[in-house]
């Protein structure tokens, strides 16, 4: 985060000869205001009505003096651009989650740190899990109790290496019913290479699941049936 800073956009006053100014304000703590890729938006700032050394670290050093001469008290404001960019950054995140919640799966976005921020529609509907319930790590009630350790497992091991992964688990309807599902996982990185997001979709796999099971099942199958045919073919030679 980068750190506060000293600004004014008057004239600041250190000499009791000095001129006051129009609005009655002498100094002004500031502190950059940037989105999560870094670039500064504009800044948060609080004026006051008496001069302060440029070295002070913020609002709370040397608070305003109150005297008996009348003078403005400005409300904290956030100055240059940065209303519109907030604005179009508001607007940009608002069209990413139309997009997401018309993805034809299950999708969502975490934080940097593992904790979910958005769930898309259909995750909802699925799960029926509220944003509410399902927000920060409440998301993990949707787990089937057996797989969640390892789901956790190989959550924390992405958020250490910062690789995208996959993950196989249970994920219960609403109805109480749990199918599988494949998990994949990319990070979202900003100019710097910086990971501010995940982003992940929920893939149901269960029909697979179920081939591969009747696979593994027929293979058994198959051997039994070689293993009586070799052991008869034995006995009929002896």
């Amino acid at each position: 985060m980068q750190s506060p800073f000293i600004l004014s956009t008057e004239r600041l006053l250190n000499s009791s000869s000095s001129p006051k100014s129009t609005s009655g304000a002498s100094r002004c703590w500031s502190t950059p205001i940037s989105s999560s890729a870094g670039n500064v938006l504009g800044a948060f700032a609080i004026y006051y009505p008496e001069p302060q050394n440029a070295h002070a670290t913020g609002p709370g050093h040397n608070r305003p003096v109150h005297t008996h001469r009348k003078h403005h008290r400005r409300a904290p404001t956030i100055t240059g651009s940065s209303t519109s960019a907030l604005d179009e950054i508001r607007t940009s995140e608002t069209k990413l989650r139309q997009v997401i919640d018309t993805i034809p799966t299950l999708a969502w976005c975490n934080l940097a740190d593992g904790p979910n921020e958005f769930l898309n529609k259909r995750w909802h509907e699925y799960t029926g899990l509220s944003p509410e319930e399902s927000h920060g790590w409440g998301w993990q009630a949707a787990f089937h109790p057996e797989d969640l350790p390892s789901v956790m497992e190989k959550w924390s091991e992405l958020l250490v290496s910062g690789e995208p992964g996959e993950i196989e688990a249970r994920l219960r309807r609403r109805d109480a019913v749990y199918r599988w599902f494949l998990i994949r996982v990319e990070p979202f990185r900003d100019e710097s290479g910086k990971i501010i997001r995940w982003y992940g979709t929920s893939t149901d796999i269960e029909v697979l699941k179920e081939t591969e099971e009747k696979l593994r099942e027929g293979e058994c199958e198959l051997r039994r049936i070689t293993d009586v045919s070799r052991r008869c073919h034995v006995s009929l030679t002896s």
